[in-house]
């Protein structure tokens, strides 16, 4: 395993850091109206603030060692293992605490780099560590002693010298973390890579002693741990050990660790060379299968030191994704297991002449005063085409040369006296027809030209002339090539020579024969400049960064010679090879630029300064959209143009200190997500029709309730609103002649925020209420209540009054939605795009549960069945027409259901009002299952929430906003766009929901609890 894999394991841990007890979820920094945290930090433990924790995928592991006694460093150095779980100290003292030199030797030992974490038992005290004080316990009864600290509890009676301890007690937590002595802070000093926690399933013994609050305080206890460290050492790692239950219950938990460590894996429980028990397995294996879908290392220990068995726990661990190992219990030797033993391996680019913290290698080493830029892979991956610029940073003249990733040899492939040759990052060079494009003026104008690889046979692509040019009078740039997957197109960027604060670049494609000139993107006319087109691996979409012109006051990111153009705001897109279609991939305000694709075509990767960097970095994002996951990490270095390595294993780009233009090198890291870790984000092609086409909303609205008038209609055609939710208002008795297809036809033809010809109406959604009957809908007749008919089962348990549950499998219900004449057929009619299916929750309605039972009818299958039924019905007629299910997010864990919906929307995820408008909102649910119901939750609640708690005992605010979350994740995780709807008002409220909310990945709206009021959309 080289360096590279092993270093780049750290820096996913900068991106995973949380240092908050929950970032996701309201604290005691978020408005002031949300539960407070139930724990607080130890008082020498300084606050740190960070943004809520990035995901990141950790795969670079593929052995580990696990020794606590006996350690021979010199022994283990010679060993291959890539990780190695050991003790800080030989003896678990300070006495003997291993140096920073010695940890330094191990870390570039003989055997290959290694990750070492370092042991410590945050569950338990144990008597011979350097914080224990014999007195506690003076007289050995395994009793703390008079004047022993209030968090020490008793001997474990299975373990001699380890203590229970109270580990919610900022006493303890002081021990652990948060001033130079403490035993966290050793750790960071001797150099460990990470930790690996023990007694993390401590929290079950005080919850079987009736603290219901135990395993949230071991989860923020450990998100606080990492956070400290994180703060003190980027890519600190948090591993673990047990205890992989809390990653179902807790989503912050899981994105915070980089892994976990399970003991007794198949074998060794309850004894050792037992075969673990099939109740055991069936536990933890599915919580194990969580970590591994994160992208989380799971290291799996068995004891039994029978060769069979170990034969047998190494292939059924690996066949799940766990890294295997087995050893006896007592943790005391090297073990290294016939058959398995780990391969010896040196640093793969030995040429390398520097690393950085966050696992980067630089690459090149260019003359003084030159810059090398723009690195792209060769097609089998073993060399890097680049741009070296002689006199700086953009500084030409420049050529093109060419990087043996074996040797680290660079050869010169082309260039001509005083003229510029500058290749594009991304896809510059052609697998099918072995030739790459560049762009030159060595004709004295910027023109677009290809070569093959040996740099022979060049040949002029363009031939710009003043007809072409977009500002009169001028010439044109023709920039930044790219080929299309099977060679016979080259897409360009033609910009105007104008000054850079009016550039307005425009995207054109052209044959690779010259012929077939075609603009896709106007930038003069739509008031956008366009740059960088890269082309997808499939050959279906065009990627490029789009700004609107203004002030220079960012760092440079054009790659012409001495354009010195700065950004204020470029986000990334994609369209059709056509130039239709086009949809925004990054949304959020930042300087998103360089991009190129993974070579699966699921991830893009770009230089950014996303979340307020100082200088850009690298990240990648999903192709449709979703949370940047940070790829480098530092804050002193300009990070940009890079370019993904066809195996997917590695990203290249160029960096240089500060963000002034100073000349550049080349560099190489891991890349953050895997392939399996991108399967859980499908693209296009692999989405239903409907699924697709929600792909690309970043921001939606929501209103039922009300009589639309021409006026707020006219607000929300001219909003930013990608997608609209709207009652089917003719549904209503008192609105029958309504014009519904007009009002759609009016969103549908209303400019999108792309601002765009070419870009997607709004889609617009219809609201109906699949779980109950209305009493102001059309269908209802006059003598109908409750029990008349049957399926009416009661009254609405929210208090919405004139709702009613009902027994949706009754054929009667089921004739009005998809009978002949329906209110389905009259949706579809009137052009709406899909349906939004409210109460889904019904089949968890008692009145609905207690019809059920009576009838020998599944109200869950019911419901499922039902919510396909109502699909398959809209499908029929358009194939792309949309469901999305509102609520009951726990569905999720039902693959048949996912099937055929196309997203879920979640109400109240964070806050919530009353029924009827009373509250309108601002009701802080708890945050976590140990505050529902608690006194210090209810007594936190404004006076309007408070009563709202009381009166309706089976209300949302008895539900915590983890419990959601729980759900609404895994249903993300297998790939569903997931809406949220809370109802706030304040605008510090607003503010945290949508933070939160995208953090996650999510799509938020809030608003009013009674959804009728327009609000404008949140950038």
């Amino acid at each position: 395993m080289s360096v590279l894999a092993l270093l780049a394991l750290m820096l996913s841990a900068v991106a995973c850091g949380s240092t908050e007890p929950s970032p996701l979820l309201p604290t005691a920094e978020v408005p002031a109206t949300a539960a407070p945290p139930p724990t607080e930090a130890p008082p020498t433990a300084p606050e740190v603030t960070a943004p809520p924790p990035i995901p990141t995928q950790v795969t670079a592991i593929h052995d580990f060692l696990y020794q606590l006694q006996n350690l021979d460093l010199e022994a283990i150095g010679q060993t291959g293992y890539d990780l190695i779980v050991m003790d800080y100290s030989a003896a678990g003292d300070d006495e003997t605490a291993f140096t920073a030199d010695q940890i330094a030797t191990l870390k570039n030992s003989p055997g290959g780099p290694k990750i070492l974490l370092a042991y410590m038992s945050i569950g338990e005290a144990e008597d011979y560590r350097f914080y224990w004080n014999p007195d506690w316990d003076a007289d050995d009864d395994g009793q703390p002693d008079t004047g022993a600290p209030a968090w020490l509890d008793v001997v474990n009676p299975d373990w001699e010298g380890n203590y229970k301890i109270r580990y919610w007690d900022p006493g303890w937590q002081a021990i652990i973390y948060g001033n130079p002595g403490s035993y966290l802070d050793k750790i960071i000093a001797a150099g460990f890579d990470g930790v690996y926690l023990d007694i993390i399933d401590a929290y079950g013994y005080y919850e079987e002693q009736g603290r219901h609050s135990a395993a949230r305080e071991m989860v923020d206890f450990v998100i606080q741990l990492a956070g400290y460290a994180r703060a003190r050492r980027p890519g600190f790692l948090i591993f673990p050990q047990n205890a992989a239950e809390l990653a179902a219950d807790f989503p912050d938990y899981l994105a915070t660790v980089d892994g976990i460590g399970q003991e007794e894996v198949y074998y060794g429980y309850p004894d050792d060379g037992d075969l673990s028990s099939p109740d055991f397995l069936s536990e933890v294996e599915p919580n194990l299968d969580l970590f591994v879908k994160a992208g989380k290392t799971v290291l799996a220990t068995a004891y039994t030191t029978d060769p069979t068995q170990i034969d047998d726990q190494y292939a059924r661990a690996r066949a799940r994704g766990y890294v295997p190992f087995a050893t006896v219990r007592d943790l005391d030797q090297l073990t290294i297991n016939a058959g398995h033993e780990p391969e010896t391996s040196q640093p793969a680019f030995t040429f390398a002449y520097e690393t950085r913290p966050d696992g980067s290698f630089r690459l090149t080493d260019p003359p003084p005063g030159a810059s090398d830029q723009n690195p792209a892979f060769s097609p089998d991956g073993t060399r890097l085409l680049f741009t070296r610029f002689e006199n700086g940073y953009n500084e030409g003249p420049s050529a093109i040369y060419l990087l043996d990733l074996t040797s680290g040899a660079v050869s010169l492939l082309t260039a001509a006296p005083d003229s510029d040759n500058v290749n594009l990052p991304g896809t510059s060079w052609n697998a099918a027809t072995e030739r790459i494009t560049f762009a030159s003026d060595r004709d004295d104008t910027d023109e677009v030209w290809t070569m093959a690889a040996d740099g022979s046979d060049l040949f002029r692509v363009t031939r710009n002339t003043p007809v072409l040019s977009q500002v009169e009078g001028t010439a044109s740039y023709f920039i930044e090539p790219s080929f299309s997957p099977d060679g016979q197109w080259i897409i360009f960027e033609a910009d105007p020579d104008v000054p850079e604060d009016q550039q307005q670049g425009s995207i054109w494609k052209v044959r690779a024969d010259g012929t077939g000139l075609t603009q896709l993107t106007d930038g003069p006319s739509g008031d956008t400049d366009d740059r960088q087109p890269n082309w997808s691996p499939s050959g279906d979409r065009i990627l490029f960064q789009r700004r609107a012109p203004g002030p220079s006051t960012g760092p440079s990111t054009t790659l012409r010679t001495g354009s010195g153009q700065s950004s204020d705001d470029w986000n990334l897109y994609t369209m059709a090879p056509d130039g239709s279609d086009v949809r925004q991939v990054t949304i959020v305000p930042s300087s998103d630029t360089d991009a190129s694709w993974s070579p699966d075509g699921r991830w893009i990767v770009y230089s950014s300064d996303y979340g307020s960097l100082p200088v850009p970095n690298i990240f990648v994002i999903p192709v449709n959209g979703g949370e940047p996951i940070r790829a480098t990490h530092n804050e002193t270095r300009y990070d940009g143009a890079p370019s993904w390595s066809p195996d997917g294993q590695w990203i290249a780009f160029e960096s240089h200190p500060g963000d002034e233009d100073i000349p550049a090198a080349l560099w190489l890291i891991t890349a953050p997500v895997t392939e399996q870790a991108a399967t859980a984000l499908p693209a296009d092609s692999d989405r239903l029709p409907s699924e697709a086409r929600l792909a690309g909303v970043t921001h939606w609205f929501y209103m039922i309730n009300v009589n639309l008038e021409p006026e707020m209609v006219n607000q929300i055609a001219a909003s930013d609103y990608d997608m609209v939710v709207l009652d089917f208002i003719p549904s209503e008795a008192n609105n029958t002649d309504y014009p519904m297809a007009d009002v759609i036809a009016q969103l549908h033809n209303a400019p999108h925020h792309f601002d765009c010809a070419q870009c997607k109406p709004k889609l617009v959604i219809a609201y109906i209420d699949t779980g109950q009957a209305e009493e102001y809908r059309t269908y209802w007749q006059a003598s109908w209540g409750i029990g008349n008919p049957q399926w009416i089962v009661g009254a609405d348990p929210d208090g919405w009054e004139g709702n009613f549950p009902v027994a949706y499998w009754y054929d009667e219900w089921r004739e009005i939605w998809l009978g002949e004449d329906s209110y389905l057929q009259a949706i579809l009619d009137a052009g709406f795009d899909g349906v939004y299916l409210d109460w889904v929750e019904a089949y968890s309605d008692e009145n609905v549960t207690a019809i059920a039972q009576r009838e020998g009818a599944d109200p869950k299958q019911e419901m499922i069945w039902w919510v396909g039924d109502i699909a398959d019905f809209g499908r029929a007629q358009r194939p792309d027409f949309i469901v999305i299910a509102q609520n009951a997010a726990e569905l999720a864990k039902d693959d048949d259901y996912l099937a055929v919906i196309d997203a879920i929307a979640q109400e109240q995820v964070w806050f919530d009002g009353g029924a009827d408008n009373d509250p309108p909102g601002d009701c802080p649910l708890p945050r976590t299952e140990a505050e529902v119901d608690s006194d210090a939750y209810r007594q936190s609640l404004s006076a309007p929430c408070h009563k709202l708690y009381d009166d309706y005992p089976d209300s949302t605010l008895h539900v915590s906003s983890d419990e959601y979350l729980r759900y609404l994740t895994l249903a993300r995780d297998k790939g569903k766009i997931i809406f949220t709807v809370d109802y706030a008002l304040e605008p510090e409220n607003v503010a945290w929901v949508y933070e939160a909310s995208r953090a996650l990945g999510f799509v938020p709206f809030a608003n009013n609890r009674g959804l009728d009021r327009y609000v404008e959309p949140v950038p």
